[in-house]
């Protein structure tokens, strides 16, 4: 991952531009902050991994906002691969095979998002895997049946790509 994946990361989203977005993260359960446009009420929202700040930004309340959203997010409820290749998810945690942390690790760093099939494809070959669509098409499967172990949910969207889910409620044991 590009970032520390203890520190959860807490998007800006302009608004109301990113209402799209804005929706995914929060069906994913994810936090955001919304930098609303000037001219623009704020939306109106009882998420608490949900806060806003009015265009144009104070850097130091951005950071403070963001931190706070980061300690309203339960323990372990984003998905993240530490450094032993290891996934977890409250609790919770699978061993990925190293051929395919890179996957995974793309797919977390975008939990809630469409993630391109040729994106995966290529941080595959990247990783040393094949940038062939039907071997491809076999190692998403395996990934699909790991990650499920920790109560994730990988889909395929026919023809663009794969959407890693996250549930708002962890999976019964």
């Amino acid at each position: 991952m590009g970032t520390d994946p203890h520190v959860l990361d807490v998007p800006l989203l302009d608004w109301p531009a990113h209402e799209e977005l804005r929706r995914e993260l929060a069906r994913a359960g994810r936090p955001r902050l919304l930098v609303v446009a000037e001219g623009h009420p704020p939306p109106e929202s009882s998420d608490v991994l949900e806060d806003w700040v009015r265009a144009p930004v104070d850097v130091s309340e951005v950071r403070a906002r963001q931190a706070t959203l980061r300690s309203r997010v339960p323990l372990d409820a984003a998905p993240r691969v530490d450094e032993h290749g290891l996934l977890w998810l409250r609790g919770r945690w699978v061993p990925i095979p190293p051929s395919q942390v890179a996957i995974v690790e793309e797919l977390v760093d975008r939990a809630g998002r469409l993630v391109g099939a040729d994106a995966l494809r290529e941080v595959y070959a990247r990783s040393g895997g094949s940038s062939d669509a039907v071997a491809m098409k076999a190692v998403m499967g395996r990934v699909g049946r790991r990650v499920r172990e920790v109560g994730l949910q990988l889909h395929n969207v026919r023809g663009r790509g794969y959407l890693l889910e996250v549930p708002r409620e962890p999976a019964e044991r």
